[in-house]
């Protein structure tokens, strides 16, 4: 991370936080960085081997209620970290492994707010995943849904 702060025009103007990542990317050493990096196709390998039983998986997106705007505001980068860690856990895996996955809205809760469900395709899989996404935003009727405006 700490590479592309560097790139960033106007670094100055990133938030406290972000630049808190990147400071924390720093205490990383070389060795793990280069560990993770070098075993990054072997961890995906064994990974999409669930690809082997289905065409798609289909997971929460968030781990817990929507968190209040502002929940991280005047919070450092480790404890907005773990917090976000907490309330993203299906998210950074597929990340890492690089896999095509979309966030697709699925109505709302019971006080009125969006949810949705996360689906992971197999890797250079986005035209199934991208029709898939298709398929259950027209059988849902989700864009002429909008959310309650709260009070």
């Amino acid at each position: 991370m700490q590479q592309h702060l560097e790139t960033v025009p106007n670094p100055e103007r990133l938030e406290a936080r972000t630049r808190g990542f990147a400071r924390l990317g720093r205490m990383l050493p070389d060795r793990a960085r280069r560990a993770a990096l070098r075993n990054q196709h072997a961890h995906a390998t064994r990974i999409n081997e669930v690809f082997d039983h289905v065409d798609v998986l289909v997971t929460p997106v968030v781990g817990t209620p929507p968190v209040a705007v502002g929940e991280w505001a005047g919070k450092g980068a480790v404890r907005t970290l773990l917090g976000m860690s907490r309330v993203y856990p299906f998210t950074a895996i597929w990340n890492y492994t690089g896999q095509p996955a979309a966030s697709v809205p699925m109505g709302f809760d019971a006080d009125g707010l969006p949810q949705a469900v996360m689906l992971v395709a197999p890797p250079n899989r986005e035209d199934l995943l991208l029709s898939l996404a298709a398929q259950i935003e027209a059988t849902t009727g989700w864009p002429d849904e909008r959310p309650r405006l709260g009070t």
